[in-house]
């Protein structure tokens, strides 16, 4: 994944490299406890389905670790 280094706010946006339908891959991630939301749903046209929108607003360093973890075991 590549990411763009938040400059406030609350979410991280980020993109595979390769052919990934981050809609599809979610069902795997729900199922492992983790959820984000497909970037596919913040483009008007032509949506990009290798990108993916995470809040970090709410949560501790221990579980970030914890949720890229599972995100991880999800692929």
């Amino acid at each position: 994944l590549t990411f763009h280094k938040p400059m406030g706010g609350m979410f991280l946006w980020a993109k595979f490299k390769y052919e990934m339908n981050t809609t599809e891959w979610l069902k795997k991630t729900l199922n492992n406890g983790v959820v984000y939301v497909p970037g596919e749903f913040f483009y008007c046209n032509e949506p990009d389905h290798n990108t993916l929108r995470m809040s970090y607003v709410s949560v501790t360093d221990e579980n970030l670790q914890e949720a890229v973890a599972r995100l991880k075991a999800s692929l």
